[in-house]
């Protein structure tokens, strides 16, 4: 018989918009007048992350969240492990929670790695007792051991991903919870996170697990849950889901989006296109034809040392190329008003649906993510110049140029 170790019974999350923390009791006094208007305004400033969830997981179920971002899968991720409160419904569940949401979450700085070990184990739930228990499985899992009595804040951001999955994967918790953490590691890393959920899962474990890569729900979730708009659009089985998801997605605008999704501090991706020697919005491409994705962009300030990483993948959301200027170029300088256009000479691609991923960096440290920002199709195409159309395997790098124009 199975057992419920999860409920949402008709559960919401509302935020308010654009409200500020006073910084003293004069302010506070000062801005009563305003308050009180705004208390008898009919204005909405308020927005609904999550509205009416209900959902149930059964003891050793591994759930996939799914949706576009924003649609509220990470709020409800929260909910879960308790680290903001419902604003309607009731949430119940049975056993300890550990959960990975962010990276990092509960590391001090200027503490050293095995200090963090017994400081977000203790967060995480975990005795003393179990924490030495496990310590030794936990720095060998990270692969961080030559650097575990340096501080923390010298670590990279992957150092950073794998200490923490470790502790988190290494407590005795009923229920794992985990949002797009293996977007980070290496694929050594990965395949070691797989294993290891895969092990958790088998022992009776219980996992949710939010992704964009459809090959990953596939491999590890036993069903899908789509969140669409802070709603429940699905719950079932895993490659009905993978299909509905898909579909989703392809209602998005045919090539490119503007979206306020796609803002950190004072930079703004405002569009994407795909551009075909002259012909822009261009839908369909032959496989080794030419093409330039062109990035525009709105900076209020001057962005220094940028490293931009476009991921292409195919319809199941998997990595089928990637096109960065960490080697190709120098690092880029965003200012005022532009477009960065990253051109790939011959696309190496078989036919197929794509889509666009964006991840932008300063330095070491990812600053905006945008996903699904442009689709298209390709086509076959004489990648080899023969004079004729011959099977063609997908490659992982491919030739890239980039170039920064300020408008």
């Amino acid at each position: 018989m199975k057992t419920a170790i999860i409920k949402f019974d008709n559960v919401g999350k509302k935020y308010f918009l654009g409200r500020k923390k006073k910084r003293s009791i004069y302010q506070s006094l000062s801005n009563v007048h305003q308050e009180i208007k705004k208390s008898f305004s009919k204005e909405d400033s308020s927005i609904w992350a999550l509205r009416n969830i209900d959902l149930t997981v059964d003891q050793g179920e591994v759930v996939g969240l799914i949706g576009r971002n924003g649609a509220g899968k990470t709020t409800l991720l929260k909910l879960l492990s308790r680290i903001t409160e419902p604003s309607e419904g009731e949430i119940t569940f049975q056993g300890r929670v550990s959960s990975i949401l962010e990276i990092g979450a509960g590391f001090h700085l200027e503490l050293s790695g095995h200090d963090n070990i017994f400081l977000n184990g203790s967060i995480l739930g975990m005795t003393q007792n179990e924490i030495k228990d496990n310590y030794h499985d936990i720095v060998d899992f990270s692969g961080v051991g030559k650097f575990i009595h340096q501080p923390i804040k010298h670590y990279s951001s992957g150092m950073y991903v794998r200490l923490a999955f470790a502790v988190a994967a290494h407590l005795k918790s009923e229920i794992l919870l985990v949002d797009e953490i293996l977007a980070v590691g290496d694929e050594e890393f990965q395949q070691k996170c797989l294993g290891k959920m895969d092990s958790a899962a088998k022992s009776g474990r219980t996992l949710v697990l939010v992704s964009h890569n459809m090959a990953l729900i596939r491999q590890l979730c036993t069903r899908v849950v789509i969140i669409e708009k802070g709603e429940i659009y699905y719950n079932g089985d895993v490659e009905t889901g993978i299909e509905k998801y898909i579909s989703l997605n392809r209602r998005l605008p045919t090539n490119y989006i503007v979206s306020p999704q796609f803002v950190f501090d004072d930079l703004i991706i405002n569009k994407v296109q795909l551009r075909l020697q002259e012909q822009i919005n261009q839908f369909f491409f032959h496989c080794g034809s030419s093409i330039t994705i062109n990035i525009h962009y709105l900076a209020k300030k001057t962005f220094r040392d940028i490293a931009i990483d476009i991921q292409i993948c195919d319809s199941m959301n998997q990595l089928v190329i990637s096109c960065n200027n960490f080697y190709s170029s120098d690092y880029l300088v965003l200012k005022n008003k532009g477009i960065v256009q990253c051109t790939i000479p011959k696309l190496p691609m078989t036919q197929g649906k794509y889509f666009i991923h964006i991840r932008i960096n300063q330095l070491e440290k990812q600053i905006m993510k945008a996903d699904f920002v442009a689709e298209f199709e390709v086509v076959e195409g004489d990648y080899y110049k023969t004079g004729r159309i011959v099977p063609f395997k997908n490659k992982i790098l491919c030739e890239n140029h980039w170039k920064n124009i300020e408008l």
